[in-house]
């Protein structure tokens, strides 16, 4: 879309009593550059949900936790899952909006240019060579194992930038807990959509926080 604005769902939460805490991962929007602009979150971006986490609790340690973690934001957060275990003892919930495998992403990329398997293997050896990284290392239906809190994962369907519907639907399987929701987004194929649906569509959201709320 032209223009998505994250900010009416963050208005519907404080107006449902809720305190949020937006930020945004190294390399992007306002915060600072880091690893020469190349992300990877099996290395890197986990640190700053942890950090975000400490930082919540050391100002306001009677506050209840709940976590909303969009895309590589959502990836991080379940490599710190693994990682850090302890640091998410006591959260609430959480939603999970649009996580994405880097094998799903590479494939689908190198299959809209017609390369196959043959772009795929270029990609891979031109990501380890200029960074050293591999696709692998996002890998959130293998990090999903480690969630232990209530989850909705939120996806559009028809995603034109990924295998959504193989991708999210391997994601959410692998989510242990028996509280789990998955809501597919549809009559879109812009991905972007995703982001801003519950800006658009607050709703499912407050009531899948509200649910697990103690107040």
């Amino acid at each position: 879309p032209k223009h998505c604005s994250l900010l009416p769902k963050y208005q519907a939460l404080v107006e449902e009593g809720y305190n949020v805490l937006a930020y945004d991962m190294r390399n992007h929007g306002f915060s600072a550059p880091s690893q020469n602009g190349g992300y990877n979150p099996n290395f890197f971006e986990y640190k700053d949900v942890l950090g975000s986490l400490e930082y919540v609790r050391k100002r306001f340690p009677t506050m209840e936790i709940h976590l909303h973690s969009m895309c590589l934001g959502g990836n991080s957060t379940l490599v710190a899952m693994r990682r850090q275990p302890k640091a998410f003892q006591g959260i609430k919930s959480m939603i999970l909006l649009q996580p994405i495998s880097g094998d799903a992403l590479v494939r689908k990329i190198s299959d809209g240019f017609w390369f196959g398997k043959a772009g795929y293997d270029a990609f891979e050896k031109h990501y380890r060579e200029i960074w050293g990284y591999r696709i692998q290392d996002s890998s959130p239906i293998a990090d999903a194992v480690h969630i232990k809190i209530p989850t909705l994962v939120a996806q559009v369907r028809k995603d034109k930038f990924t295998y959504a519907e193989e991708d999210v639907q391997a994601i959410y399987d692998a989510i242990p807990v028996a509280e789990k929701k998955l809501h597919w987004i549809e009559g879109t194929t812009e991905r972007f959509k995703g982001y801003c649906y519950f800006s658009d569509h607050p709703q499912p959201m407050l009531d899948w926080y509200n649910k697990y709320a103690t107040v």
